[in-house]
């Protein structure tokens, strides 16, 4: 059931899905990056600035998928228009490393490489892939943390089984193998 543990507050990125005062967004000069991802920086940093967050299993609209939009057409491939690690680095600037938020960056780099790796070139999404696990060595936000930990118990399932079998192509060195059969070009 969403709403009953931190984790909750990560499960859905999209500002739309949330209601923030006014004054709370003045009184911490919260802004939307000017660069794609947006949200998930939007979200992570107000989340760390209060405790005062509900989340409740309301589901107020329907949202219908657009495959032609924006959205869904600027992310096909891994290109130069849109680094994943400029995302990182304005996270890391302004959040605490915290057993949550590295799980966060986990999951949004699977996430970004498997939506986006897609339509790249196995060596493409090899290097990209080498490029993120590199920059989140370097700055110590490896997540330990285990998808089916209870931490994240919220976390769809699919997302789970997803984020574990991506950790495996990882751990067994898999994901030039991997990268050569799911890419693509």
């Amino acid at each position: 059931k969403l709403g009953e543990t931190e984790w909750s507050r990560y499960v859905v990125t999209s500002p739309c899905t949330r209601i923030f005062k006014k004054h709370f967004l003045e009184e911490h000069n919260l802004r939307f990056l000017d660069y794609t991802m947006e949200d998930i920086h939007f979200n992570a940093v107000a989340f760390s600035k209060t405790e005062k967050i509900k989340t409740i299993p309301y589901v107020g609209y329907n949202n219908f998928i657009n495959m032609a939009s924006t959205t869904r057409t600027s992310h096909r491939g891994i290109t130069s228009k849109i680094d994943l690690l400029y995302l990182f680095s304005q996270m890391n600037n302004e959040l605490e490393p915290t057993e949550l938020v590295t799980f966060l960056y986990k999951k949004v780099y699977i996430y970004y490489l498997l939506y986006s790796g897609r339509y790249s070139s196995a060596d493409r999404f090899i290097n990209e892939h080498k490029r993120i696990k590199s920059w989140v060595t370097q700055h110590h936000l490896v997540s330990l943390l285990s998808p089916f930990d209870k931490m994240v118990r919220e976390e769809k399932l699919k997302n789970k089984l997803i984020i574990y079998i991506f950790e495996r192509l990882e751990r067994f060195h898999l994901i030039n193998l991997f990268a050569k059969l799911y890419c693509k070009k």
